[in-house]
């Protein structure tokens, strides 16, 4: 007779996300081998997750090296949200690799981090490659007018953005008003938000 070995379970917190097509992770620091969970299951065949929204959890720079190498490779997700959770110019470049790599993703969102215009700069230049994102949200970071310029002039190349929020950063005043108008003369087909939309309108699903 013979047995046959036994695969090794996978761990609860990869088992959770297993068995879901949303991920939702908010205000919960996550622990390293959470983050290699995340990372194992994205690189899966048979991952699942179409929604994942990582929501404040402290993560460290390997962390955000090591999750954005992992949704470069998915074929799921087509929806993310990396909200506050330590972005700045120095994991802006895994961030830009990931959407220039990456073109399953419909939704992405930047929201209140610490990115500011070199980080934005090379954001926009991955945005020229990228052919399958629809909405970009950048909103609350640190972003002036050369990142704020650069991903407008982005624009003249990506063809499928058809929503980029960038408000509530450090541009204001004239450079607004000059860059609102560049951004409508190069893409109609995006709304380009460089200031709080007045209407109380979304130009995509709120990110």
């Amino acid at each position: 007779w013979c047995t046959r070995a036994r695969q090794p379970m996978s761990p609860p917190f990869r088992l959770g996300l297993q068995s879901k097509t949303e991920g939702n992770v908010c205000r919960y620091p996550l622990a390293d081998d959470q983050v290699d969970d995340i990372c194992a299951e994205l690189r899966s065949s048979t991952c699942g997750i179409r929604r994942l929204k990582l929501y404040s959890n402290n993560l460290s720079q390997q962390a955000i090296r090591a999750i954005a190498m992992a949704m470069k490779e998915n074929r799921s997700v087509t929806h993310f949200q990396l909200r506050r959770n330590n972005i700045a110019d120095d994991t802006a470049g895994f961030i830009a690799d990931m959407i220039g790599g990456n073109n399953y993703l419909y939704l992405l969102s930047l929201r209140e981090n610490a990115i500011s215009d070199s980080g934005a700069v090379r954001i926009a230049d991955a945005i020229k490659l990228n052919c399958s994102l629809n909405g970009l949200s950048l909103w609350g970071n640190d972003i002036d007018v050369i990142g704020t310029t650069h991903l407008v002039e982005a624009l003249r190349q990506n063809k499928t953005l058809r929503g980029l929020r960038i408000f509530g950063n450090r541009i204001a005043g004239t450079a607004m008003k000059k860059l609102a108008q560049r951004a409508k003369s190069l893409s109609a087909g995006c709304r380009v938000e460089i200031a709080p939309p007045k209407d109380g309108r979304d130009s995509f699903v709120k990110l």
